[in-house]
């Protein structure tokens, strides 16, 4: 499948949306975590196994931590 230069940029642009809400995501859920008790690090642990697993999750929920 080809992608035009514009299509290209676009998909860039979509890419950014969604890494950048992961992002997000995983600093929101160690923040919620901390705040209720639940140790962040077994949370992201559990997390890993399931849907919410990614790598965003893996590599930089690990910085975050």
């Amino acid at each position: 499948m080809r992608i035009s230069p514009q299509s290209g940029q676009v998909v860039k642009c979509c890419n950014q949306i969604v890494v950048g809400l992961t992002f997000e995501g995983v600093a929101e859920a160690i923040l919620l975590a901390r705040r209720n008790g639940v140790d962040p690090v077994k949370m992201r642990e559990a997390l890993l196994g399931g849907f919410a697993g990614s790598r965003i999750l893996e590599v930089h929920g690990q910085r975050m931590l």
